[in-house]
Order: structure tokens, then sequence, then C-alpha cells
């Protein structure tokens, strides 16, 4: 089933994981922990999700994996 994201500006696309990697590989992570947030947010997105609701999920993801391994 494909999942519609809104954006900012009031458009909507059909999510996709890769703009999640690339966004997490833009922070710094390495490639595999950017695949697992990007499985872990697909896996709790859903139907109308904003672009600012999955970056809140990507930042805490990135709290989750980087900062707790510190």
């Amino acid at each position: 089933m494909a999942i519609i994201v809104v954006k900012r500006n009031g458009r909507v696309e059909l999510f996709d994981k890769n703009k999640i990697v690339k966004t997490c590989l833009r922070a710094g992570v390495s490639k595999d922990i950017a695949v697992k947030i990007a499985n872990e947010i697909e896996k709790r997105a859903y139907d109308g999700i904003t672009t600012d609701k999955i970056l809140s999920l990507i930042i805490e993801m990135l709290e989750k994996y980087v900062f707790s391994r510190a």
C-alpha cells in the first residue's frame, strides 16, 4: 500500500524511504544506520504523514542510534 506524504507547501507525494536514507547520510551516520532508521520510520509512517513529522522521527532515531552509543 502506498503511503501519501504531505509536504509543507501542501503538495502530496508518495513516501520514499530513500529520501530518509539520504537525510541520515547527510547527518553523518553510516549507511547501515541510515537504512535501519529508514526502515523503522517506514513501519511507523501512515497515510497523510507530514514531512515535519518524518523529520521529527528522523531526529528521534538519530538520537537513539548515535547518542545512545556515545
